[in-house]
């Protein structure tokens, strides 16, 4: 009878060991899976928006706190989509903070960098980067006919260099741009908005973007109207060379 007794003890323990290891496993592997989505959440920094040939676009993203690797960058316009304040680092120096705001635009020569999120809200940017690739040849084009030229009242110069123009323009329901000039360039799209585009090169026809769409266009002459209902907003960033 005692034997039994042991036996029934000693089963008794087992079976609660291997259910404690089993238990302290299921929790060990939550908690693996936890910190891992974790991880990838903090380490998931860049989204690729745009590339072709010429030029790239990223939406970068930093939660309060977070820093960026040291990483290579190449000549580039920097787009803030809200406010906010990094600490900054370039080629091995410490250029201590710096604070944007929503809708502003500067550029970086090349060169070894990373940024830190000094602030307490989300800090995003959009990096707009050219490639080795040759740009189309747009020669007739580039006269100084923009659309800044033709409607100053629709358009802010946001940053105007050697290797960049940035302009955000605004345009009304039913309002138009007249026909103009366009050197290569990245439009993206600030809000959802329709429009009419009439181009020497691409025809014309009726075209429908939401806020976050990405395109290209090469040099041409063209004309756009307004045809939907709220306003059209979209920032023009030009590939000089």
């Amino acid at each position: 009878m005692k034997t039994v007794k042991k036996l029934i003890l000693v089963s008794l323990v087992l079976l609660a060991f291997f259910s404690c290891k089993n238990n302290q496993k299921e929790k060990t592997e939550t908690t693996v899976e936890t910190e891992m989505e974790h991880v990838t959440e903090l380490t998931t920094q860049i989204a690729p928006l745009f590339e072709n040939d010429y030029a790239t676009v990223t939406k970068v993203s930093l939660e309060p706190g977070q820093e960026q690797e040291l990483h290579q960058g190449g000549e580039r316009l920097i787009y803030s989509l809200n406010d906010y304040t990094i600490a900054w680092e370039e080629n091995g120096n410490d250029l201590g903070e710096k604070s944007w705001k929503k809708g502003d635009a500067h550029s970086h020569a090349p060169g070894m960098h990373k940024a830190k999120n000094v602030g307490n809200e989300v800090a995003e940017w959009l990096v707009f980067t050219r490639t080795g690739t040759e740009l189309p040849p747009c020669d007739k084009y580039d006269d100084g006919n923009d659309v800044n030229s033709v409607k100053p009242e629709s358009t802010s110069v946001l940053l105007d260099d050697e290797y960049f123009m940035a302009m955000q323009v605004t345009l009304n329901p039913n309002e138009s741009i007249p026909d103009h000039n366009g050197i290569n360039r990245v439009i993206y799209a600030l809000s959802d908005y329709s429009i009419e585009y009439m181009s020497d090169h691409a025809g014309s026809g009726n075209k429908t973007f939401k806020k976050g769409d990405v395109h290209w266009h090469e040099a041409c002459k063209h004309s756009i109207k307004n045809i939907g209902t709220t306003t059209a907003e979209f920032l023009v960033v030009v590939y000089k060379k």
